[in-house]
């Protein structure tokens, strides 16, 4: 009885790295958002990179009618179904907002095909698509 349940936890933990895995290739490449300046590569050596930009036309965020730009770039990983990313750098232009370097977010991926990818945290639901 001892050796099934050893094998039976074996064979969870084996099945979870293959899932992980699959996800991480599947999500490996280059995203956009439709209608939006926005890309979000992620390299398969686990390394991320982000840029945006927005043209502020109310002025809350900063100067009216000016190009918001946001550049960031990190790691990520794949754990138990989520997506675990870090901030290493941080920049922005014509606007104060943006991540701070160091954070983590941790998003449960809920969706995922060839052309989506959606994943929500414990702030927001994000989608992009290739």
């Amino acid at each position: 009885m001892r050796f099934v349940i050893i094998f039976i936890l074996i064979s969870l933990l084996v099945t979870g790295c293959s899932h992980d895995a699959k996800l991480r290739e599947q999500i490996a490449g280059t995203w956009g958002k439709f209608g939006e300046s926005n890309e979000l590569t992620f390299d398969l050596d686990g390394s991320f990179h982000f840029r945006g930009s927005y043209v502020s036309t109310n002025g809350i965020l900063s100067i009216t009618n000016a190009t918001l730009k946001w550049a960031s770039d990190g790691t990520w990983d794949v754990k138990d179904g989520f997506l675990i990313s870090k901030i290493t750098n941080s920049t922005s232009e014509n606007t104060i907002e943006r991540p701070s370097v160091g954070d983590v977010s941790r998003s449960r991926i809920t969706f995922i095909d060839a052309h989506n990818l959606c994943y929500t945290n414990e702030r927001v639901g994000m989608s992009w698509e290739r």
